[in-house]
């Protein structure tokens, strides 16, 4: 993320997605937050400052995981935790960047960790066990992290 003022600007059709989307969660009581996950192929200052002037002008947090504390945190390994060299991460780079915006939605916002609440354990292992099947079905494994 070489240093740059310039600004990418969002699409009125994206802009007017965003607004919409931003509006709704508002109207349920809910705080948006946005943010960037890692990428060294499709992601430059620029697209962020064009998405950090929407968030303030939206008045909503903005989080790029590019920059700064949180991408020497997530410690993103472009060899390991990518298949293509840096445009998406795989298995292992999503579980990071999980394991990442979990604790801090939960330190920053006050969020509940449902896990072990029975009222949620239905949903909670029926998504479970159709995301693990999805998991096999790709086959992949999961790592001991």
């Amino acid at each position: 993320m070489a240093p740059s003022s310039d600004v990418a600007q969002i699409s009125s059709v994206n802009l007017a997605y965003i607004k919409a989307m931003v509006s709704y969660c508002r109207s349920k009581g809910v705080t948006p937050v946005f943010v960037s996950t890692p990428s060294t192929k499709n992601w430059s200052m620029s697209k962020h400052n064009g998405v950090e002037q929407v968030a303030s002008e939206l008045g909503v947090d903005y989080v790029d995981l590019n920059l700064g504390d949180a991408a020497t945190s997530i410690g993103i390994d472009w060899s390991t935790d990518s298949l293509d060299g840096g445009d998406h991460l795989n298995y292992s780079g999503a579980e990071k960047v999980s394991a990442y915006l979990g604790a801090y939605l939960k330190e920053t916002y006050g969020l509940t960790d449902h896990r072990d609440d029975t009222s949620y354990s239905t949903v909670w292992n029926a998504s479970l066990t159709q995301y693990e099947s999805n998991l096999a079905s790709a086959g992949v494994t999961e790592s001991a992290s």
